[in-house]
């Protein structure tokens, strides 16, 4: 089973880790939640659970309703996004840290120690830390619910994303704003991940795209993690937004490949984008551009 888990937006990153959570459907469902949590409110397709009197409860539904409508009005065509209106969702606001970490020693394996949420594709679940700002609530909630989107949105289902696109689409969306009136701006990119990548150029160890377009959960998860998931930050947001939108469209064109079932070529992303080894020189530049 595969759990997509944002880290706390200290360290401005994210992490996807692999392992079994057999618990996972009935505590949900059969009541085994961490003392106190139970199904406080329903809000469309999202059901969510908290504590009596959690303040972020009510945000949760409200906020990934309007997120998905924008990424239909916006992005229905180019993310080949179809309506699933049997689909339902279910949302645990933590209300500490602590109770986050327990759940997941208890039901999904790990020790979630740095972590401010996650999703559980299979299940169509995730959890997010509430006792916090609003700002603070909606990057990783936003993160997860672009995972969200990939997983059951996409035309086709059961989509394998290479790692890169998978979280570079989720951070590039996490930087989305939703004002109170409901109103979105959709994608960005997150300040804290240039202190990261200007480091890495700094000090001679930028992260080839080469080396990015391969890695999977060993590197996303591993001691560079960090520079990975800045890298598909920032290689997503030049293919989106930089060069006038040069590359927008092979952007998409290669995301049509990525959509397909069956594995992806290698040389799909050359193919479609170009030399990765040029990618690496537009990505320096736009990384300087970023930062003026």
């Amino acid at each position: 089973m595969r759990v997509l888990a944002v880290l706390l937006p200290l360290t401005g990153i994210f992490v996807a880790l692999h392992f079994l959570a057999p618990a996972l459907r009935s505590s949900y469902r059969e009541g085994t939640l961490p003392n106190g949590y139970r199904s406080v409110r329903i809000d469309g397709p999202y059901e969510i659970f908290a504590r009596q009197g959690s303040t972020a409860a009510p945000l949760i539904g409200r906020v990934l309703e309007s997120f998905r409508k924008a990424l239909f009005l916006q992005y229905r065509h180019e993310l080949r996004l179809a309506d699933r209106r049997n689909a339902r969702f279910q949302v645990i606001v933590f209300s500490s840290h602590d109770d986050l970490t327990a759940f997941a020693r208890g039901h999904l394996g790990s020790d979630f120690e740095r972590n401010a949420g996650f999703y559980i594709p299979d299940w169509q679940a995730m959890g997010i830390i509430g006792d916090r700002r609003r700002e603070e609530i909606l990057r990783p909630l936003l993160h997860e619910g672009m995972h969200m989107i990939l997983d059951v949105f996409v035309e086709g289902g059961g989509h394998d994303w290479s790692r890169w696109l998978d979280e570079g689409l989720a951070t590039y969306f996490e930087a989305s704003t939703v004002a109170r009136s409901g109103r979105v701006r959709l994608g960005g990119f997150d300040p804290a991940h240039l202190s990261v990548l200007l480091e890495d150029h700094a000090m001679g160890r930028a992260l080839p795209v080469a080396d990015l377009l391969t890695a999977g959960g060993g590197e996303f998860e591993g001691e560079k993690n960090h520079s990975y998931y800045a890298t598909s930050a920032l290689l997503v947001h030049l293919l989106l937004e930089g060069r006038a939108g040069k590359l927008r469209r092979k952007f998409f064109d290669y995301y049509e490949i990525e959509r397909r079932p069956g594995p992806v070529a290698p040389g799909a992303f050359a193919e479609f984008i170009g030399d990765p080894a040029d990618l690496d020189r537009m990505l320096r530049v736009h990384l300087l551009r970023l930062t003026e």
